[in-house]
C-alpha cells in the first residue's frame, strides 16, 4: 500500500474496500493515505463519501488530503453544499 501512496497509483476502489473493511488501524491508515494520493479522478469523491465511516483522526487525515489538490478541494465544496460533510468537520 505505501509504494502504491508514493506513486499516487492503484486501484481505488480496492482502497476504499480496506479503509471499511480492514480490522487494522495501520492498514486501514495506510489504504486512507493511498486513497489520497491516487491521481485517479474519482479518489476525491471516495474519499468524500468515506468521511462519516472514518475516525476523527482519519476524518482529519481525509479532509487535510483533499483541501491539498483541486479535485480534492472542488470534492470537499461539493460535498458541503450537499451535506454529505459537515461544516464542523472542516473547522
Amino acid at each position: 500500500l505505501r509504494a502504491l501512496r508514493e506513486l499516487g497509483a492503484g486501484p481505488v476502489e480496492v482502497f476504499e474496500q480496506i479503509v471499511i473493511n480492514a480490522r487494522n488501524p495501520e492498514v486501514q491508515s495506510e489504504a486512507l493515505a493511498a486513497l489520497g494520493a491516487s491521481k485517479s479522478p474519482d479518489a476525491a469523491g471516495r474519499l468524500v463519501n468515506l468521511l462519516p465511516k472514518l475516525s476523527p483522526a482519519q476524518r482529519s487525515v481525509a479532509l487535510d488530503r483533499l483541501a491539498n489538490s483541486k479535485p480534492g478541494a472542488t470534492a470537499l465544496v461539493a460535498g458541503l453544499k450537499s451535506g454529505a460533510i459537515a461544516r464542523a468537520d472542516v473547522g
